[in-house]
């Protein structure tokens, strides 16, 4: 076996590299506005101490209800203390209104069991022509 390291340099040139020109990016956050109010939960508010809290969760974009405009699915977590029964953080599905703001659908849709999810892949599993969700989750996976 042969291995080889080394550092990669520019090569040398007589003749400067034109300054190139840094874009002006402004980010807004328009979430609330938007109607996207969903809360984030993932471990410990304040310091995460295991690896299960520090990998975040997932978000789907996809067509919910078959409109053509994409709609969001943002799957939650939870804590290891846990929460009181029926308090505990639920995934959240945002139906698209066509102007720039959405809908909560969560409970319309039948969404809103808790657990600690880790993320989501969309796909139509039994070709009905409607997408399916599949969240994956520490423990029990769901869909």
């Amino acid at each position: 076996m042969v291995l080889f390291t080394g550092i990669a340099t520019p090569a040398q040139s007589s003749h400067p590299a034109p300054a190139i020109a840094q874009p002006v990016v402004n980010f807004v956050d328009v979430a609330e506005k938007s109607g996207l109010t969903f809360t984030n939960v993932f471990g410990g508010l304040t310091a995460k101490k295991y690896i299960i809290e520090t990998t975040g969760t997932g978000v789907a974009i996809f067509d919910y209800d078959n409109d053509g405009w994409p709609d969001i699915f943002l799957v939650n977590g939870t804590t290891l203390e846990g929460f009181p029964n029926g308090k505990g953080p639920t995934n959240h599905l945002y139906r698209n209104n066509h102007d720039g703001t959405f809908t909560d659908v969560t409970a319309q849709a039948g969404l809103t069991a808790t657990g600690w999810g880790q993320g989501v892949c969309v796909g139509d599993y039994d070709n009905d022509g409607w997408e399916d969700l599949y969240v994956t989750a520490y423990g029990k996976n769901g869909k």
